[in-house]
């Protein structure tokens, strides 16, 4: 998972592999950038989104 300022980091890279034209290297830096953001989301969905129950359930 990534920081903010390492988010912020890897957006500076994907804009200078653009600058440089580098279309390829800009693609693969954004869809990793992607990639992470998708995952903190369903990470952070799944641990508000726990059953109460089974939480119960394991701690007896």
């Amino acid at each position: 998972m990534f920081s903010a300022a390492n988010r912020h980091r890897h957006h500076q890279l994907a804009d200078w592999a653009r600058g440089d034209g580098n279309t390829t290297r800009e693609r693969k830096i954004r869809e990793e950038i992607t990639r992470s953001a998708n995952f903190e989301r369903r990470l952070s969905t799944q641990l508000s989104t726990r059953n109460p129950r089974s939480e119960a359930e394991s701690s007896t």
